[in-house]
C-alpha cells in the first residue's frame, strides 16, 4: 500500500471515528474532560473534542517528530542532521541522503498543509458545522507534545520546552511470564534467542523461504529459540518453541535471553535497549527502517531489511551479533544511558500534564517561533534590507569613485593642457 493510500486511510478512519455511535454517545455525555492527550499523527479533526469539552490537549507522537509538529511547536530541525523517520538514514547522511531528507522533507510539509490538513477541516466541519477552524484550534488548545523518544537511542537534535521526551514511559516493571514461557527461559541456561515482529507482522504469514532462512540458522545454534508464531509451525527444529502470544518485557527482562530478533518498532526497540539486549532488527516498512538504522549506527544490534533476508545473509548478520562482544558491551552502554534520567519517563509525563492543569494551559512554553510568519523566522526580511543596504551603500560608493575618477582624469588633463601651452 502506497503513502497516499496509506494517509487516505487514516483520513477514512478519522471520518468513521467522528460519526460512529459511540462518538455519537460520547458527545452526549455529562462528562467533563480538563485534559484531552490524543496521538497527533494526521488526525487533527479530533480536536473538535478539546472545542466541544472546553478542554487542553497534549499531543503524543510515537516517533521522531514529523515535519507538521514543527510549525505547531515552533520547533526546529535542520534537514542537514535531523532525519525523517521514514527514510532510515540517521545523522550521519551523505550528499544524496541529506537532499532526499531535504526534499521529502519539504513535500511532507506541503502535502499535509494544501492536501491532508484541509481533508481533516472537512471532517471537523461535517462533524461540528459551527466549529472555528483546525488551526485556531490548535493555536488555541494545543500546549504539549509528549515524544517517545530518547537521546539514548536517537541522533540529539533541537527541543523547544513544549516537545517533552517520554521515551520508555511504558517500560515500567516487567509483566509476568505465562508458565510455560517461565519454564522454557529458566531451563535454557545455555541461552535463549527471542524472536517477535510485533502485532501488525504475522511470522506464520511470512513467505516460506524466508522462514526457512531463519530456522536454517536457529537449527545450528546451541540456544533454546522463543518464537511468537500462531498456529504449528512445520520443519521446526527440536531447539525452537512457539508461542502464539508472549510478554514481550517480561521475556527481554529475563537473564538466558542474549538475542531479540525484532521487526524495529519503537515499542520493541526501546524495550530491548532498556533491558541492554543486542537486536538483530530485520525491518519491514515505516519508521522501522529508521530505528534499526539508529541501532546499528550505535552498534547494539545489525539491521538487516527482511527483503534482504535469506538463509546466507541471515546466518553472517546473526553469527556477528552472537560472536561480536561489541554488541552486548554496547547494548548495556546504552541501557545505562536510558535509565540515567533525572526522573521516571512515566513521572514526567504525570508532572506536565498536572502542570498543565495548575495552569490552564501551557502557552508559557511555546516560543515566539511557532506564531512568526515565515519571512521573519527564516529573517527573509532582515537580509533583504541587509542585502539592499549593502546594495545601495556599493552604489554610492560607485558614484563618489566615478566622480572622483572623472575630477581627477579633468584635472590631469587641464595641466598636461597648461604644461604643453607653456612648452609653445
Amino acid at each position: 500500500m502506497g503513502a497516499f493510500s496509506l494517509l487516505n486511510v487514516q483520513s477514512h478512519m478519522v471520518n468513521i471515528a467522528m460519526h460512529s455511535r459511540a462518538m455519537e454517545e460520547f458527545l452526549k455525555s455529562d462528562s467533563k474532560y480538563d485534559i484531552i492527550i490524543q496521538t497527533y499523527a494526521f488526525n487533527e479533526a479530533y480536536l473538535g473534542l478539546a472545542h466541544h469539552f472546553d478542554a487542553r490537549v497534549i499531543g503524543f507522537i510515537p516517533f521522531s517528530t514529523m515535519p507538521q509538529i514543527l510549525s505547531l511547536t515552533g520547533n526546529s530541525a535542520p534537514y542537514s542532521y535531523v532525519p525523517l523517520p521514514f527514510l532510515g538514514y540517521t545523522d550521519n547522511m551523505s550528499f544524496l541522503q541529506r537532499t532526499m531528507n531535504a526534499v521529502v522533507g519539504l513535500f511532507i510539509h506541503l502535502l499535509h498543509d494544501f492536501y491532508l490538513l484541509p481533508k481533516q477541516e472537512e471532517i471537523l466541519k461535517e462533524r461540528f458545522p459551527d466549529f472555528p477552524p483546525i488551526k485556531q484550534i490548535q493555536n488555541e488548545r494545543v500546549d504539549l507534545i509528549f515524544s517517545n523518544a530518547h537521546f539514548s537511542n536517537e541522533s540529539p537534535r533541537p527541543k523547544t520546552p513544549n516537545i517533552v521526551y517520554i521515551g520508555g514511559y511504558h517500560v515500567q516493571e516487567p509483566e509476568p511470564l505465562t508458565p510455560d514461557v517461565q519454564k522454557i527461559l529458566d531451563s535454557s541456561s545455555e541461552g535463549v534467542v527471542f524472536l517477535a515482529f510485533g502485532t501488525n507482522v504475522d511470522v506464520s504469514k511470512l513467505r516460506k523461504e524466508k522462514m526457512d532462512a531463519f530456522l536454517n540458522t536457529f537449527s545450528k545454534i546451541p540456544y533454546r529459540v522463543l518464537l511468537k508464531y500462531k498456529g504449528v509451525l512445520p520443519d521446526k527444529p527440536k531447539n525452537v518453541e512457539t508461542v502464539d502470544w508472549v510478554p514481550q518485557r517480561g521475556v527481554l527482562a529475563h537473564p538466558n535471553v542474549k538475542i531479540f530478533i525484532s521487526h524495529g518498532g519503537k515499542g520493541s526497540a526501546t524495550e530491548s535497549l532498556y533491558y541492554g539486549v543486542p537486536v538483530l532488527c530485520v525491518s519491514f516498512f515505516a519508521d522501522q527502517m529508521k530505528n534499526c538504522e539508529d541501532i546499528a549506527d550505535y552498534n547494539y544490534g545489525i539491521h538487516l531489511p527482511f527483503q534482504d533476508v535469506t538463509k546466507e545473509s541471515f546466518e553472517k548478520a546473526f553469527n556477528e551479533l552472537n560472536t561480536n562482544p561489541k554488541y552486548k558491551e554496547n547494548a548495556k552502554y546504552r541501557s545505562s544511558l536510558f535509565k540515567e534520567q533525572e526522573m521516571d519517563p512515566l513521572e514526567r509525563a504525570i508532572f506536565w500534564i498536572e502542570h498543565i492543569h495548575k495552569f490552564k494551559g501551557a502557552k508559557h512554553l511555546r516560543p515566539k517561533s511557532a506564531t512568526m510568519p515565515l519571512y521573519q523566522y527564516l529573517l527573509l526580511d532582515v537580509w533583504a534590507f541587509i542585502a539592499g543596504s549593502l546594495m545601495v551603500f556599493l552604489f554610492i560608493v560607485y558614484k563618489i569613485s566615478k566622480f572622483v575618477i572623472r575630477r581627477l582624469c579633468r584635472s590631469s588633463r587641464k595641466e598636461k593642457t597648461e604644461e604643453k601651452i607653456k612648452r609653445q
